[in-house]
């Protein structure tokens, strides 16, 4: 695992161009020698407090900074800490990080700086797996979640049952030792009652909570007739040309994606081919593949220059609750009061009309959809999470039978023992090296 006894310095921010750059450093007292060589000061400045300086390279000056010093405990690794705000770009970050390793740091490795703040006791590990997720989080509902787990609110109820857990072991060790007339020993039947009741509080934990690896984006696929200008609409959403535009029928012969983030919520959105009979080949494929697509779809944006409503009236036909907006294009060429009515949006991908409120009803749908994946759910886990709660209930479910079968405390223990270790295992694992390594190094270098 990392060493502890070394300074450690990394960039905290994506490295590139952009208004700033955040140089971070974490380690001993060392950090006042590295300050003073930095900035030409005497002292490093008042703990947890911010001002500006000039940054230089021997007498050379190399940038205009912001230093913020962070004394130990009060930080966020337990240490001391540097974060010293430069310029953005590539240059000046990458200078300030070697003169900071010519004094003696070395370069942090993935997740270090969190690790450093775990095994400080700053936070326990769901939390320190959930700065990783709030980065790579591709929704609100789910950084929501995230920053509820942050903030204690999974750990609170993992300590919690941890502690009855711990209680009922104590209580059961305890009587193991001493004889029916030596104290008044609790019967089975209480010690079951109090295990139903961890037994139904892990039950309610695992029903409020979803697992994250089943939340994907929702999938938004654009059908049509030929020509209808579906690849158009599909550039426009996308925000740049990836499928092909021309005014020949059957353009499209496979479905193209792309990821997109519209209005903060993720989505893939799927092009598709036109929906016709026709005797080529390739084309019948590609209708083929459209076909597929009406039953993964979670949106249709039904696109037509006249009349989208039969091809919405045929999609209800292979899917009954589908969700699918009525869009007419190519307005610029008609004239609005003849347009069919019930349409949903009228829209001209060549002028640009009526985007703005598709997009707006597009997002609508979106943030419905989240809220309905994550809908009443109090937390967001992980497979290691989700894995654990789930052995945790079935051992103490089996406990519960083999226990109330055999009556044992000392086999009754030797369970509970078990059971204790899957919620320190969750919280924080002891002497569990293997588990450490594979979830701090899945961070970025710098967190």
């Amino acid at each position: 695992m990392y060493s502890l006894k070394d300074s450690i310095v990394a960039l905290a921010t994506s490295p590139g161009r952009g208004a700033l750059n955040v140089v971070r450093v974490s380690g001993s007292d060392s950090l006042g020698s590295l300050f003073v060589k930095l900035t030409k000061k005497r002292r490093l400045p008042s703990p947890n407090s911010s001002y500006q300086y000039l940054i230089y390279s021997k007498k050379k000056i190399i940038d205009q900074s912001v230093v913020s010093y962070f004394e130990a405990p009060k930080s966020f690794t337990g240490e001391n800490m540097l974060e010293i705000s430069v310029h953005g770009g590539y240059v000046v970050a990458n200078q300030v990080i070697e003169l900071i390793l010519n004094t003696g740091c070395r370069m942090a490795s993935p997740g270090e700086f969190t690790y450093r703040a775990f095994i400080n006791n700053k936070i326990n590990l769901i939390q320190a797996e959930a700065i990783n997720s709030i980065i790579s989080s591709e929704n609100t509902k789910s950084s929501n979640l995230y920053v509820k787990n942050l903030t204690g609110g999974l750990s609170s109820v993992i300590d919690g049952l941890l502690k009855e857990v711990k209680d009922l072991l104590v209580l059961a060790e305890h009587e193991i030792d001493f004889s029916e007339e030596e104290i008044t020993l609790t019967t089975k039947k209480e010690y079951l009652k109090i295990l139903k009741n961890i037994y139904l509080s892990v039950a309610s934990t695992i029903k409020n909570s979803c697992y994250e690896e089943f939340k994907e984006e929702p999938r938004i696929v654009i059908v049509g007739r030929p020509n209808a200008g579906k690849s158009s609409l599909f550039n426009k959403i996308v925000g740049y040309e990836k499928a092909i535009v021309t005014n020949i029928k059957g353009t499209t012969r496979d479905v193209i994606e792309a990821r997109v983030t519209l209005r903060g919520q993720k989505i893939l959105l799927a092009d598709t081919a036109g929906i016709r009979t026709t005797k080529k080949k390739l084309e019948k494929l590609g209708i083929e593949k459209t076909q597929e697509e009406l039953k993964r779809g979670y949106l249709f944006i039904v696109l037509d220059e006249n009349s989208p409503l039969k091809i919405v009236e045929e999609i209800k036909k292979i899917r009954p609750r589908a969700l699918c907006f009525a869009v007419i294009n190519k307005i610029d060429k008609k004239n609005n009061s003849v347009l069919c009515k019930n349409i949903d949006y009228k829209i001209s991908c060549k002028n640009n009309s009526g985007i703005e409120g598709l997009l707006t009803g597009l997002s609508t749908a979106v943030e419905k959809y989240y809220a309905a994946n994550y809908q009443s759910r109090g937390f967001l886990v992980n497979e290691r999470q989700s894995l654990l709660l789930s052995s945790i209930k079935k051992k103490t479910g089996d406990l519960i039978q083999e226990y109330g079968d055999h009556g044992d405390l000392v086999l009754f223990a030797s369970a509970l023992r078990n059971i204790l270790n899957d919620f320190e295992t969750l919280s924080r694992p002891v002497d569990q090296n293997e588990i450490l390594n594979e979830i701090f190094r899945g961070f970025c270098v710098g967190k």
